[in-house]
């Protein structure tokens, strides 16, 4: 069975970019459009990594990150963040929260297969 990771992210770009990176390495992503559907997925798939996006429109990622930690098994689980590089205060909003690492996007990018392969 192949590895799975979750992926919270509007940003098509970088939607994009991470499906094809997990494609790639054989990795099943799921794109997830809400904090209690991260929660929920995390129980049930229990991913090797979920990625967020920390400027996602279309629910607060600093919540989901807060209710993930906050579920028995959310603790288990690497939570990486990406954000623009010019966004310093979302690195600290997101490890606040219990994200295992925030890089910048071009950080992220360049790492983008190791992370998928929960190497990070």
């Amino acid at each position: 069975m192949a590895p799975v990771a979750l992926a919270a992210v509007s940003d098509l770009f970088f939607a994009t970019k991470i499906r094809t990176t997990a494609n790639l390495s054989g990795i099943n992503l799921g794109i997830v459009t809400s904090a209690k559907e991260l929660v929920e997925r995390v129980a049930r798939e229990q991913p090797t990594v979920v990625v967020v996006d920390l400027n996602e429109q279309r629910f607060d990622p600093f919540e989901a990150i807060r209710l993930l930690r906050a579920a028995p098994w959310g603790l288990s689980v690497p939570v990486v963040g990406f954000f623009s590089h010019v966004q310093v205060e979302l690195k600290t909003k997101a490890e606040a929260a219990g994200a295992t690492r925030v890089l910048p996007r071009s950080a992220f990018v360049e790492r983008l297969p190791d992370i998928l392969n929960g190497q990070l």
